[in-house]
């Protein structure tokens, strides 16, 4: 796994699923509510795992300040995305889900470096 993580192709690999997932997830934002494909209990648990899963992605794919960075940038997308909704007819911008998005963001981060510094650790034992 250790070398997966300095492989450029391993990093490729990563950065393109992230933006997959980034599209869809722009996707899913922008459509009406009727036509998202995946409900969760609430719109908040929504937005925190849509997150949760781009700041892994994210962190996954950045090699130094991979926690930082990817919660940043996940809580600017997921920004822009509020900014855009309100330009429809059928959602709404809202600073809840950008807290959400935030905090999903940073969990997500959080569970990749938390994995990667396992991994380091039991490959140099």
């Amino acid at each position: 796994m250790r070398e997966w993580m300095t492989d450029p192709r391993g990093l490729w690999s990563a950065r393109v699923l992230c933006v997959v997932a980034m599209l869809f997830v722009a996707w899913q934002s922008l459509v009406p509510a009727d036509q998202i494909l995946v409900q969760a209990p609430s719109d908040k648990v929504s937005h925190f795992a849509a997150y949760g899963i781009l700041g892994f992605l994210a962190a996954l794919s950045i090699l130094r300040w991979r926690w930082l960075l990817a919660v940043v940038v996940m809580t600017v997308f997921g920004s822009l995305i509020e900014v855009a909704q309100s330009f429809t007819q059928y959602r709404a911008f809202e600073l809840a889900d950008i807290a959400a998005d935030a905090v999903g963001a940073a969990a997500g981060a959080a569970l990749a470096v938390a994995l990667i510094a396992m991994w380091r650790r039991r490959n140099s034992v």
